[in-house]
């Protein structure tokens, strides 16, 4: 009789854990956006702006957070103090690796900590993402070897002469070859990060994150669509 209650019990337990809600659900996106002493703020704030919009639009399956080399406020290029949330040391795993432009983007890609930092984690994540000079920095990780890219305009020459590997895209500001994204940075920096929550959770959703910026996406995306950008239809 003790054995027929055990076992009933054991089935109610079974049962319950597999209809629990959300007992099935994946678990969520971790979107890591860098920040670093003279990152520009449109670079981490856009992505950082869209994600977060993006979390009540697909059901909590983002987790968006900031990442930088060390615990302390971090002084952006326009003078902004923001404290990170986590640092290299106790960042979780990232799935999604944002890397902003920084106004010493020569001297960061000498920086060893920061380049291995970068290349570790962007091996592993699934899709790598910069704006602006960000491209640099996914560069000298070597992340961009025998993909498409592209930066802030005014760098290609310089960003083909120092990465001779990457296929430099001149004639679009948005490029997405298989997980790298790179973009030129400033308010395509927005549309870019608006293209990864269309590419990963469909055109509605990323229309829905648009409306509440007041971005017309549609509009947007079809310029990068003509320019030659791989979008969707």
């Amino acid at each position: 009789m003790k054995s027929r209650r055990c076992f009933a019990w054991l089935g109610v337990v079974f049962l319950v854990a597999f209809a629990a809600p959300g007992g099935s659900q994946p678990p969520p996106t971790r979107v890591a956006i860098l920040v670093y002493d003279g990152v520009y703020n449109t670079e981490f704030i856009a992505p950082l702006d869209v994600f977060d919009h993006a979390i009540s639009h697909t059901g909590g399956r983002l987790k968006v957070f900031t990442v930088a080399p060390s615990s302390g406020a971090v002084t952006t290029a326009e003078g902004l103090r923001i404290l990170p949330q986590y640092t290299f040391a106790t960042s979780p795993t990232i799935d999604w690796l944002v890397v902003p432009s920084g106004k010493n983007y020569r001297a960061d890609v000498e920086n060893k900590t920061l380049v291995s930092w970068v290349r570790a984690v962007g091996r592993k994540a699934k899709v790598v993402h910069s704006n602006c000079w960000g491209a640099f920095l996914l560069g000298a990780a070597g992340l961009l070897d025998g993909k498409q890219a592209t930066t802030f305009p005014a760098s290609l020459d310089e960003f083909a002469q120092l990465y001779p590997r990457v296929r430099v895209r001149r004639d679009v500001h948005l490029v997405d070859d298989n997980g790298a994204v790179t973009s030129a940075g400033g308010v395509v920096s927005y549309d870019a990060a608006l293209h990864l929550v269309e590419r990963h959770f469909g055109r509605e959703v990323a229309r829905k994150v648009a409306t509440g910026l007041v971005i017309d996406w549609d509009a947007r995306r079809s310029r990068y669509q003509n320019a030659g950008a791989p979008l969707r239809p």
